[in-house]
């Protein structure tokens, strides 16, 4: 998770707030900026052994650089001290998560990124669908290997979101950027749904075009 957590921010994604479940929540803290990366896998070693915190060295204090939601309490966690068993009851309880998931609905956030297989989507999904939110979740990871380039079929589907690309970052040097041309008969855009398009098993929606008469005639998007 921090190696994903590094390779989005080097293709420029920087997220407006982070979520962890878990050990996640090292990866969701150590991006915040409130645990350095090496702190980050000192604790989940740390928890995979059962250590104590007296076997480990006091971490620093840091203050969050951007909203970390925490699935301990369900609350934006602004910087936790240089206590390591802190830490440890942490990764130790979720039972917060649904509370986490209200809370980055609160603030707005409607894209979400998860830095793993579709594991935690199908629960932030359904969250989401009860309170009435609109949350589409991204994995960066394909478990069932239907896509050879996951990762960048995430950074399209951002695109289609709405989401500034840096496209410096994710082009080679030589490459550029340059505008698809309209259909000449047209020449107009085609407004699209961004909710069909994240949305995974979302019914077709009807779409009216002209035909070569220029009557409107229906057809299915596929």
């Amino acid at each position: 998770q921090l190696a994903l957590t590094a390779w989005w921010r080097s293709a420029g994604i920087v997220p407006d707030a982070v979520l962890g479940q878990g050990v996640g929540e090292l990866a969701a803290a150590s991006a915040a900026g409130i645990l350095t990366v090496e702190d980050a896998l000192r604790v989940a070693v740390a928890s995979g052994r059962g250590d104590r915190p007296a076997s480990m060295r006091p971490l620093p204090s840091r203050e969050a650089s951007l909203p970390c939601i925490s699935a301990f309490d369900g609350g934006v966690n602004p910087g936790v001290g240089g206590d390591a068993g802190k830490w440890l009851e942490r990764v130790g309880q979720t039972t917060a998560f649904p509370a986490a998931i209200d809370t980055m609905l609160d603030r707005g956030i409607d894209v979400t990124v998860e830095i793993g297989p579709e594991v935690l989507t199908p629960t932030i999904s359904l969250r989401a669908s009860r309170n009435n939110g609109e949350l589409h979740t991204l994995p960066t990871i394909d478990e069932g290997g239907q896509y050879q380039h996951p990762a960048q079929k995430a950074l399209a589907a951002l695109y289609v979101a709405g989401v500034d690309l840096d496209w410096k970052k994710l082009s080679a040097e030589e490459a550029r950027c340059v505008r698809v041309p309209t259909y000449p008969w047209q020449r107009r855009p085609l407004p699209l749904d961004r909710t069909s398009w994240l949305t995974k098993g979302a019914t077709p929606r009807r779409q009216t075009a002209p035909d070569d008469n220029g009557r409107g005639s229906s057809s299915r998007a596929e």
